[in-house]
């Protein structure tokens, strides 16, 4: 069952495109003016494609897409055009907002990281965040169990408990207060990120007893 819960995470991770990865996607596909030759469904296809990758992969940039995924007015629905504007220019943001990410030599980890302790993007990556970030992503990887070791719910929540001391820690050593007492988006963000990271799925998709 361990091994199984792993496979499917890893599963949904990979078949998703980023938004880095749709943009070039649609260059190749449209020409460089693929702004005026995408359709108004096919750009909600898009940005749903957008949002699924980073439910996987970071939850801060989700919050940010799904802004953009609904016509905010009656405006934006009788202006397909702008729509499709709106939603490559988010596109583009994350984009950009990735890539800056990669420039300044963060891993798929330690961007999301950074993400979560902002708890928004984009922003212009302070240094104590990524400093932070890098620390954290060490800690949550050395304090994850055995791979051999079944994960349980009762496991996911004492290895919360001890990764969230260990972050609260090391955010205040970077001068960023981080309340860990209850619920808050980056709490929220953490939690749903190391279910993935112990290798369980929240929503009883598994049966623990199996």
């Amino acid at each position: 069952m361990a091994d199984k819960q792993r496979e499917f995470i890893e599963n949904e991770r990979r078949q998703y495109q980023s938004p880095v990865e749709l943009l070039k996607y649609l260059a190749e596909l449209y020409g460089d003016d693929f702004e005026q030759k995408l359709s108004y469904d096919d750009s909600r296809k898009v940005i749903s494609e957008a949002m699924l990758w980073a439910s996987w992969h970071d939850l801060a940039m989700q919050d940010f897409l799904a802004e953009q995924y609904e016509p905010r007015s009656k405006k934006d629905e009788e202006s397909p055009r702008q729509y499709v504007k709106k939603v490559l220019d988010a596109l583009k943001v994350a984009a950009n907002h990735l890539q800056r990410g990669q420039q300044l030599g963060l891993s798929d980890l330690e961007q999301r990281v950074v993400d979560t302790l902002w708890g928004w993007v984009p922003h212009d990556y302070p240094e104590n965040y990524v400093a932070c970030a890098r620390e954290v992503s060490r800690a949550i990887v050395g304090l994850l169990p055995p791979e051999t070791k079944s994960p349980t719910e009762v496991g996911y929540e004492q290895y919360c408990d001890s990764v969230m001391r260990e972050v609260k820690q090391l955010a205040t050593k970077h001068g960023m207060e981080l309340d860990t007492s209850g619920y808050n988006l980056t709490m929220g963000y953490f939690n749903e990120w190391l279910s993935d990271e112990y290798g369980i799925v929240l929503d009883d998709a598994w049966d623990r007893d199996a």
